[in-house]
């Protein structure tokens, strides 16, 4: 896989994007007390994440890890492809740039494929570097954010965790779209929570409805949790835009007009029900039959990659990836039927404990890969997180000061419902904490340590 890396053009994205991203910090209006501090986390998170992509796809370590969704960033290289065939013009291109409301999660093509034609920093390494860069300046605005709530020791604590977490860093190493959707949700919580503290400008309205539009064409169902959430602390924010009511009635149409629009698009290709749901639960067990599961991107469905491009006129191609085999799930809990009213809130018990603790001792029996092994110091760490400070100041936040934390809280209930209810096995849940925790930690800071002023 050496040959579609391209080293000296990967080496140029990081070191152009370190620069970059410094800069964009110091254009920033608020929190510019902290300004060296930011950058520093910047620069750290970044470094990190990219040292982490050379030790998975330079060093080896993607044949522990696997590579299965992380092909994604093929997409991207096809839309210069294409971009370079016929340029703008080309049907393809218009269609994945306006294919904000459809359902098929294809924006981090569409993003790096932009990317590519700007800087024409081909490669995979130039794809880790732009990922990395993003789950970035993301952890930068978690700080923000917790500094609304919480106390500035108690802020660079949840920052520097979600810095080195293995669990946040090895997802945000690989060429995925979870760094970026996670990203996208750190610029909302802390547009969203400006807005709900009252100290919120109309700036920070656009920049939560940036999020809620963005956030759309790389994982639709992130739009509905952040548009409740906006709409929510616009209307509890009522000095907003001088008091005046026209302009909140407006945000609240276009976020139900957009919600809607996806609405219609996810039930026409998805058509959702609890049927649909007990079946991929299902298809992902041990002993699944992948016919059944959902629909997944369209990099995933792909038999053979296109032509990786390492430069503007040259081209390898990148081995086709096997279908991953689900592992590690104990399959007496995907029979739990989801169809059955009584069997249901028990679906979902299950699911939220998977979402939030898995994997656990148990997991790590007979049959227990590789890597799974690889997870292990990850799952005692965060079990001493979560029990040791995550339990007691999620419970305190949420009893004391609900209100206030309601962009968190929604995202939570919203998002960890809908996770809790797809559980079917380990790997799943455990990709799907990297999105829970970031919330959760703002909240255990916010009840832990909090803020004698809120927002100021």
């Amino acid at each position: 896989m050496k040959d579609i890396l391209n080293w000296p053009m990967g080496l140029v994205a990081a070191a152009l994007l370190a620069v970059l991203g410094s800069l964009a910090l110091r254009w920033s209006r608020d929190h510019r007390d902290t300004l060296h501090f930011q950058t520093a986390l910047f620069l750290t998170a970044f470094a990190l994440r990219f040292v982490g992509a050379l030790a998975i796809y330079g060093g080896g370590l993607v044949n522990v890890l696997q590579d299965e969704d992380s092909q994604g960033w093929i997409g991207g290289v096809g839309f210069l492809q294409r971009w370079l065939e016929n340029g703008w013009a080309d049907p393809r291109i218009a269609g994945s740039l306006t294919s904000f409301l459809r359902t098929e999660n294809t924006g981090y093509q569409t993003m790096l494929g932009v990317f590519f034609i700007v800087t024409r920093l081909t490669g995979r390494l130039s794809a880790a570097a732009l990922t990395a860069a993003i789950s970035a300046v993301g952890i930068v605005f978690t700080y923000r954010t917790a500094r609304l709530v919480a106390t500035e020791r108690a802020s660079r604590v949840v920052a520097g965790v979600i810095t080195v977490m293995p669990l946040m860093l090895v997802w945000s190493s690989q060429t995925l779209k979870e760094p970026v959707v996670i990203a996208i949700e750190a610029i909302g919580f802390y547009a969203l929570m400006r807005i709900g503290l009252r100290t919120g400008t109309a700036r920070h309205v656009w920049l939560a409805l940036a999020a809620f539009v963005l956030v759309a064409p790389f994982r639709f169902y992130i739009a509905y949790a952040l548009g409740a959430a906006l709409v929510f602390v616009i209307w509890r924010h009522r000095a907003l835009f001088g008091g005046r009511i026209a302009a909140r009635i407006a945000i609240t149409c276009l976020v139900l007009i957009t919600t809607g629009l996806i609405t219609r698009a996810v039930s026409a290709r998805e058509r959702p029900s609890l049927e649909r749901v007990q079946r991929f639960r299902e298809s992902v067990s041990p002993g699944g039959s992948a016919a059944a599961r959902l629909p997944s991107s369209p990099s995933a469905r792909t038999s053979a990659p296109p032509p990786v491009v390492n430069a503007p006129g040259s081209a390898s191609t990148a081995p086709a990836t096997p279908a991953p085999r689900a592992k590690n799930a104990p399959s007496r809990l995907a029979l739990l039927d989801a169809r059955t009213p009584w069997q249901l809130p028990l679906v979902v018990l299950v699911g939220s404990t998977y979402a939030l603790l898995a994997p656990f001792p148990w997991n790590f029996g007979s049959g227990g890969s590789l890597r799974l092994l690889f997870t292990a110091p990850d799952m005692i760490l965060w079990w001493v997180i979560f029990f040791g400070w995550v339990v007691r100041g999620v419970w305190r936040a949420v009893r004391a000061r609900v209100l206030d934390l309601a962009p968190l809280v929604i995202f939570l209930v919203m998002i960890g419902g809908l996770y809790s209810l797809l559980f079917a096995n380990v790997g799943i849940a455990y990709r799907q904490r990297a999105q829970l925790v970031p919330p959760l930690l703002l909240l255990t800071a916010a009840g832990l340590r909090p803020r004698e002023r809120p927002g100021a």
